[in-house]
């Protein structure tokens, strides 16, 4: 259903494009503006026909107003399942020796990905979940190649003991990781399988989603952006793993590489802090301009799309820049690395220039641009350390 594929830069709403069934033609042309939305469509749940009709009459304004849109929706997060949805077997949640069940994210308990029925429970769900309403397919979270051990107790951090064999002792780390990337990659099998080739699939794996390639569309490389920032990771490996994954068989290639401002609020911040709290933290990371530069120029090294919101733990913002609207057009050729250290790549409409270094880097360009970003004009510029810029080309 996806329809050509977009110009350059080419954005993406993560998490949260808060369209609702009687959303205003005001908020769907600012959603459309957007050529990715993963999650954030209200979909009624159960077959109920007048509510699917007004969702797929909402799709199809946005595919309206931008044609080249692509609409996922956030299908699954196969680490654990929700509280609120429990009427399923005791067999297929994660346990403690005592039989306990062990929390995931808040409101969620840990899935059993080595059980056959917790397999068949989450195809059928991500199945369910997109029938009969006009996306292009399912998102799918957490679909690292690994045991997701980030998950365990999240909030809590109360120490367990996963018996996952049923044994009563603490089970191998490495079967583990054995046991819940087979696991994944069985049900992206399934998927694609009884999806046929025309539909999109995305998952949330970063470098560890490599096992997913024969299965998907695109991978979602959440916060690798600020990793490089922190020097959690080198640069060069981020760009490489990123790279290879915009050019993965299936189309069209929904890739997507994000930061985030750097914030790190309460969970569930919307709903637990005041609305003061709120407010003071969105202003402060919707004003992190170099980190939005540096991930959407990143990003343009590549042929994926590029999201920047407030943190992992509160997304879905409508953050919109100007740099988001440069005419860079169609891709000249392939991002690459010039002799001081920066990533550029010529487009049509401009060149764009990265610096992932921690240091600042002195242009000299052989003729005279404009930086988008503060309209000086020249050959010369300077770009601060964890910066990027786009520069449009002036008589």
């Amino acid at each position: 259903m996806a329809g050509p594929i977009p110009d350059y830069p080419r954005i993406a709403s993560i998490y949260g494009a808060h369209v609702g069934m009687e959303a205003t033609d005001v908020e769907l042309q600012m959603a459309a503006r957007y050529d990715l939305l993963i999650g954030g469509l209200d979909r009624p749940s159960g077959d109920v026909g007048p509510k699917k009709k007004k969702v797929n009459e909402t799709i199809a304004r946005l595919r309206e107003l931008n044609p080249n849109i692509v609409i996922l929706h956030f299908a699954a997060y196969p680490p654990y399942w929700g509280t609120w949805d429990d009427d399923v077997p005791e067999s297929v949640f994660l346990h403690t020796p005592e039989g306990e069940r062990i929390n995931g994210w808040p409101g969620t308990h840990m899935l059993h990905l080595g059980r056959p029925e917790t397999v068949d429970l989450l195809v059928e769900a991500i199945q369910r979940r997109i029938a009969g309403v006009d996306f292009d397919g399912p998102f799918i979270d957490c679909m690292g190649g690994r045991f997701d051990w980030w998950a365990v107790e999240m909030e809590t951090h109360r120490p367990v003991v996963i018996d996952v064999d049923g044994d009563g002792r603490q089970d191998d780390r490495d079967e583990l990781n054995r046991i819940w990337g087979e696991g994944k990659r069985q049900i992206l099998e399934r998927l694609r399988a009884d999806l046929g080739s025309d539909e999109v699939i995305m998952i949330n794996g970063g470098s560890g989603g490599a096992y997913a390639k024969p299965y998907v569309n695109g991978i979602y490389y959440e916060d690798y952006v600020d990793h490089v920032i922190s020097q959690r990771m080198p640069w060069e490996k981020v760009i490489a793993d990123y790279l290879g994954d915009c050019a993965l068989e299936h189309t069209p290639n929904c890739t997507t590489i994000n930061a985030s401002s750097g914030i790190w609020p309460d969970y569930e911040a919307s709903s637990r802090l005041p609305f003061d709290e709120c407010s003071e933290l969105l202003e402060r990371g919707y004003s992190d301009l170099q980190r939005m530069r540096l991930g959407l120029t990143a990003a343009l090294m590549g042929d994926g799309y590029y999201g920047y919101d407030l943190n992992t733990r509160w997304r879905g913002q409508h953050w919109w820049y100007a740099e988001f609207d440069a005419p860079l057009g169609k891709v000249l050729g392939p991002g690459g690395e010039s002799e001081d250290g920066t990533w550029r790549r010529q487009f049509e409409g401009g060149l764009v220039v990265c610096n992932p270094l921690p240091r600042r880097v002195h242009l000299e360009l052989d003729r005279k641009y404009r930086d988008y970003t503060t309209g000086w004009s020249g050959r010369e510029f300077v770009v601060p350390a964890f910066d990027g810029r786009i520069f449009i080309p002036v008589g």
